[in-house]
């Protein structure tokens, strides 16, 4: 089980360049059986944010169902790479036969 915690050290990334903060996104795609993460910039936020509010904003990306779907199985919130379909992740989906 992945927690919303791995799900933000892994997926999410916060930079500070001198004239903004950009809040990143992990998106997997594949090639064949070979994922790959590539980083998409989601949120700009102004220098001089306060942390918490930056913090905030990274929470709320794992809500955003373009990149994260929780699995209707097991409840555990994965990244859309790691879904078979919109409402099954990958693990279950093996568990109910399906290969990769």
């Amino acid at each position: 089980m992945t927690t919303d915690q791995e799900l933000l050290n892994e997926f999410v990334k916060v930079t500070e360049y001198p004239d903004v903060i950009v809040i990143f996104v992990g998106e997997i795609t594949w090639s064949g059986h070979v994922p790959d993460l590539n980083w998409v910039p989601l949120i700009a936020l102004p220098i001089g944010t306060p942390a918490s509010k930056v913090q905030k904003q990274a929470e709320a990306v794992l809500q955003r169902r373009r990149y994260f779907a929780v699995c209707e199985s097991c409840s555990n919130r994965n990244p859309l790479g790691w879904m078979t379909d919109l409402v099954t992740c990958q693990s279950c989906s093996e568990r109910l036969g399906v290969v990769f």
